[in-house]
């Protein structure tokens, strides 16, 4: 009701009643004072003269208040509606409380990389703080991480949210770093490179070869990993010992690259000089086999091999790929994000239709069924998901002459985007009670009111609007209606029967029904999109 009052209200603050008919254009543009502090929908529009709109604005922050409209109104709630008739300008002002705070919290990493000041604290809302990230000696600044991935320093922060800050701190690279390699035992094989001064930064390959009659085992030092050779990046002084074994048999070693990706039969093992083995690569669910790197760049699987020396084997499997089709039914109803592509095995995708104006998402058809939206899908397969979409009503008035051959009346029905199925004041308009029988009437019904004008809301899918007419007595009645000009989506139907119709009038192509009767009877009008 409230709304209602603010309506009617506007409308004379800010228009001339329109004359019917006036086909002219305004526009309409509103903004946000500060920009920062919220948003105002709609911002702008070109609208025909008379037209009834809504401009409701929001906060960004509960710490924003809303103190009220300036430009071509002055009002005090934050939701407007009213008939536009003129060029209009409004602004929607907020305003933060003096008492509301912002807190700053500031870390160094690592720690002994440096400092931060100021570390915390709390600030008024919306003011400037300047925060500087001190080095430590021998460390550098490299970035803002947390609440902004700033580089800038010092760094100026608008206090308009709670911030939670790290410095991160790189050490300061010396001119050269050292590598130091030894060999253990000392008989069983060399490294290359035995060892050096490196730029820092640089990439080195380091490759440990053993003697006739021994392997490479391991790494030890600053590394323990089995690799060989090895990649390192100069970022510290290095110490690498490659540790050898005397091994008279033959080795066979494996590994899955990634190792979710499959496994290897047989994995490893010990072989007589010459033996032939045969090694098979099995994918797991969702992955295939790829090729063979390590002592070989085959491609065959299973290989088959002659172990006259020893093997380090990696299967590479890689992700399969999937396709997951999306689409829109009907094609004007939204949009689908994302659209048709490939994903790999196992990617969890989310889904989300978005509807065009006039529309609404329903529904999810194709390879799931579900009506929730965003959905999450797990790509273990081919999907085909449609998102299916239905036009929403919309608002409209239209207006029917009921005739019985002496007098006419008229009655009003339509939708309204604030009425509802009962009776709405303000909005519909009630009749007196029934006549006398053998008098002249018509009249909708909604439980306890007969109304002149009766309104529903325009999100409904179906709306069912009785019809109540009764002639004078020895009268027959006629009903007259012209639909060419009005706004409404879907089918509009006259009939006597919701559910067992004798008869069905499209009231978009028709313009008149005669009833043959000369007593009272109830017809129905049912909107559907």
């Amino acid at each position: 009701m409230r709304l209602v009052l603010i309506s009617i209200l506007l409308s004379f603050l800010f228009t001339n009643c329109p004359t019917e008919g006036n086909t002219d254009l305004v526009n309409m543009n509103a903004s946000v004072n500060p920009e920062q502090a919220g948003t105002v929908n709609p911002p702008e529009g070109t609208y025909t003269s008379g037209k009834q709109i809504t401009v409701v604005t929001d906060a960004s922050d509960e710490r924003w208040q809303f103190t009220g409209w300036s430009g071509d109104t002055t009002a005090s709630v934050d939701s407007l509606t009213f008939d536009i008739t003129q060029d209009m300008e409004l602004v929607a002002n907020y305003e933060i409380p003096s008492d509301e705070q912002s807190i700053l919290v500031a870390t160094a990493d690592p720690a002994e990389g440096g400092t931060v000041v100021p570390d915390s604290g709390s600030f008024n809302f919306g003011s400037t703080v300047d925060v500087e990230a001190i080095p430590a000696q021998g460390w550098e600044f490299a970035e803002w991480s947390g609440d902004t991935t700033a580089t800038s320093n010092p760094l100026s922060l608008t206090m308009d949210s709670d911030y939670n800050l790290t410095a991160v701190f790189e050490q300061t690279p010396p001119d050269e770093y050292t590598l130091t390699t030894n060999v253990q035992p000392s008989d069983g094989g060399t490294v290359d490179p035995s060892g050096g001064s490196f730029e820092p930064g640089a990439n080195i390959t380091v490759s440990a070869t053993p003697v006739e009659g021994w392997q490479f085992s391991s790494w030890s030092g600053d590394t323990t990993v089995t690799a060989n050779p090895i990649e390192i990046t100069m970022d510290k002084n290095y110490s690498l010992t490659a540790n050898f074994e005397e091994l008279p048999d033959k080795q066979l070693t494996t590994s899955a690259q990634p190792s979710e990706g499959g496994n290897i039969q047989p994995a490893d093992g010990t072989f007589n000089h010459g033996a032939s083995v045969q090694v098979e690569a099995m994918a797991a669910r969702g992955w295939n086999f790829v090729d063979w790197s390590g002592d070989t760049s085959a491609t065959a699987n299973p290989l088959d091999l002659i172990m006259n020396k020893d093997y380090n084997l990696v299967a590479n499997f890689e992700k399969e790929m999937y396709t997951l089709a999306t689409d829109v039914s009907p094609s004007s109803g939204g949009t689908v994000s994302p659209s048709s592509q490939q994903y790999e095995f196992g990617t969890s995708v989310n889904v989300e239709a978005t509807a065009s104006s006039g529309w609404e998402f329903t529904s999810w058809s194709g390879d799931t069924t579900v009506s929730a939206n965003p959905i999450t899908v797990t790509v273990d397969k081919d999907y085909s998901l449609t998102a299916n979409f239905r036009e929403l009503s919309q608002a409209f008035t239209n207006r029917i002459t009921v005739t019985d051959g002496a007098s006419s009346k008229d009655v009003v029905f339509g939708m309204k985007s604030n009425a509802t199925a009962g009776f709405d004041n303000g909005i519909d308009v009630e009749l007196p009670p029934r006549p006398p029988s053998g008098n002249f009437y018509r009249r909708f019904n909604i439980p306890d009111y007969g109304l002149k004008e009766d309104y529903r809301a325009i999100r409904e899918q179906e709306t069912v609007w009785e019809l109540e007419v009764a002639p004078e007595a020895g009268r027959t009645i006629t009903l007259n209606w012209d639909f060419s000009g009005t706004n409404h989506v879907g089918t509009l139907t006259l009939t006597d029967d919701p559910d067992n119709p004798s008869f069905e009038i499209d009231m978009k192509s028709q313009t008149s029904y005669n009833l043959s009767n000369e007593s009272a009877t109830t017809l129905y009008i049912i909107s559907q999109n």
